[in-house]
């Protein structure tokens, strides 16, 4: 018998990210930069995409 549900992690508009109180305005900011407005994230997908962004070498 496969499993059919998973157990996802619920998905947030930048919207919604925005408004959070998992983020400090510092990284607010960037994440309104780098997050879509028509695109879900998880917290996961957010925290790794700010994480990716903070760590890029500054050219």
């Amino acid at each position: 018998m496969s499993k059919k549900t998973q157990n996802a992690a619920p998905a947030f508009s930048k919207h919604q990210l925005m408004e959070s109180k998992q983020f400090l305005n510092q990284e607010k900011d960037v994440l309104k930069a780098i997050l879509q407005e028509d695109k879900q994230y998880t917290k996961e997908q957010a925290v790794e995409l700010l994480t990716t962004f903070l760590k890029k070498e500054v050219m």
